[in-house]
């Protein structure tokens, strides 16, 4: 039961006056769940087949046998040093990122998924301990995943850039006669595209052109991160400014090891 209202608490998000209250139990509830989420994922990488499968399985002792037969299949994984292709390509695209340069970075691991059509986060095994504070951005080897919204002693929440709230200050190259523009990317919600705003219509968008972060003064995140790839342009009746759609290049979807940039807003 501690367990489970952990979970609760960790993924509940509100906006408003009531975020400070849930802010600080969510806080407590990822130390709480520090010691429980390194044990499981140190054997079981996605720990959120375990939490979904309690919560998705009407006998607890089926999923408790199933459950104990997975441990004893990666175990020996582990044991013999075996990493998934996908789990090796993640590691070796995040060996030299050149979007985090001379800026200090850690790797962290994914240890919990909690995305809904209200919000998109992860759960990272790395916190204050290490040096990450709220606001920090994460990446992986092909660009942008968000950014720390709760720390924990050692481990943290990342919101995604798919997150309803998330707004990220973007550049894009809009040809040689207009050159470099700005603009702003909205999240809308999991499994969507993300939406540029202010895109001015004399902008020359070009479907597969990437878009970056601007890092602008006062921005949340730094400079010339890959963000995604305009995918859909259409233009709106009623409105002046074209309709673009970007697809994220970081799968976030399939998160397993992500770096943490140790870089804060106005540093």
């Amino acid at each position: 039961m501690l367990v489970l209202a952990s979970v609760s608490a960790i993924t509940l998000y509100y906006r408003g006056h009531a975020r400070t209250a849930v802010s600080g139990a969510r806080s407590v509830a990822l130390d709480v769940m520090d010691p429980i989420g390194h044990l499981v994922a140190g054997i079981v990488h996605p720990v959120e087949h375990f939490i979904q499968g309690s919560l998705s399985y009407g006998s607890l002792s089926r999923e408790n046998v199933k459950l104990e037969q997975e441990i004893v299949s990666l175990k020996a994984q582990l044991g013999a040093g075996a990493l998934t292709q996908n789990e090796l390509n993640q590691l070796k695209a995040q060996a030299n990122l050149p979007y985090v340069g001379a800026t200090p970075s850690i790797k962290a691991d994914v240890v919990l998924s909690t995305p809904s059509n209200f919000e998109s986060s992860i759960v990272i095994d790395k916190g204050t301990s290490s040096g990450v504070a709220d606001g920090m951005p994460v990446v992986s080897g092909s660009g942008l995943v968000g950014l720390v919204e709760q720390t924990a002693r050692s481990s943290c929440v990342v919101m995604l850039i798919t997150d309803p709230s998330m707004k990220i200050g973007v550049r894009f190259f809009a040809g040689k006669a207009q050159g470099e523009q700005q603009g702003v990317v909205d999240g809308e919600g999991l499994g969507n595209l993300l939406r540029a705003e202010y895109v001015s219509p004399v902008d020359i968008v070009h479907k597969g052109e990437i878009m970056y972060t601007s890092g602008l003064e006062g921005g949340i995140f730094p400079p010339d991160i890959p963000v995604g790839t305009i995918s859909r342009i259409s233009n709106v009746s009623g409105t002046t400014t074209p309709h673009v759609e970007l697809s994220p290049l970081a799968d976030l979807t399939n998160l397993q090891y992500v770096t943490v940039i140790l870089w804060e807003p106005g540093s």
